[in-house]
């Protein structure tokens, strides 16, 4: 995650909150960004190596993006881990 830009650490937020998977143009919208360029910040965090899930949603047809919860829970692990580092060295 630390090799990320802002918005694509932006867009991993996002599919962290979000309820459930989410398409190109619902990420879009939230960030007021253009979808081909959430396209382009999704290839990137992809080609770095963040774990996204793709799927293709039944209802619409579209590509979806998500993060499982074991990658939730690991990035929760590490934040803690971070915090309390950092704590310490106070």
């Amino acid at each position: 995650v630390q090799t990320l830009t802002p918005a694509q650490k932006q867009i991993i937020l996002l599919l962290l909150g979000a309820g459930g998977p989410m398409d190109y143009e619902s990420l879009a919208q939230k960030l007021k960004l253009n979808t081909i360029t959430v396209k382009r910040h999704i290839i990137d965090i992809k080609k770095a190596g963040f774990p996204l899930e793709e799927k293709v949603s039944v209802q619409s047809r579209r590509k979806v993006f998500a993060i499982s919860e074991s990658t939730k829970q690991a990035l929760l692990k590490k934040e803690v881990s971070d915090k309390g580092r950092k704590y310490l060295n106070k």
